[in-house]
Formats: structure tokens, sequence, C-alpha cells
């Protein structure tokens, strides 16, 4: 399990756009009170050339990947950090 913060600005655009959202006003809470497991989660989900978003937390808060967010056109990137079905994801 890794021990630092998920998506290293090596892994794309996703990577800087999770990396700078204002991860303290959802329900996730800052990036640094993120559990380990959701760490290694986003670790893996960042770089992969699959389309990828997970739903996390109680509200199902989106995180997604560089390859996911075409799929969604206009929505991305404010669908980032949002709960399933407020922005149609």
């Amino acid at each position: 399990m890794h021990n630092h913060d998920p998506a290293t600005p090596d892994h794309g655009s996703m990577a800087d756009i999770i990396r700078n959202h204002d991860w303290a006003n959802t329900s996730l809470g800052p990036m640094s009170s993120w559990p380990p497991q959701l760490k290694c989660a986003v670790d893996i989900v960042i770089p992969s050339g699959v389309q990828i978003v997970m739903f996390c937390g109680d509200d199902f808060t989106a995180i997604y990947n560089d390859a996911y967010a075409p799929s969604i056109g206009n929505k991305h990137p404010r669908a980032l950090g949002r709960p399933y079905g407020l922005d149609g994801i």
C-alpha cells in the first residue's frame, strides 16, 4: 500500500485536477485524511488507459481518470468530487 498522496503529476491532466481539487468541501474530506485504501485505489485508476469512474463515500463522490473524462462531455471537470447523479454521471 502506498504512503503518499494519490495522483502524482506525472499521470496526466486528471492527476493535476484531482490533486488541486478542494476535497475539504466534499464528503471525502481533505486528501490528506483519505484512508490508505482510497489513496491506493486512486493510484490505480489515474494512470489506467481504460475508462474508470469510482464512486466513493456515503454520497458516492465521483473520482475518474483521463480516459473517462471525454465520456461525460461538458460535465468534465465539474463532475469530479460531486455526488453521483448531480452531474449525470
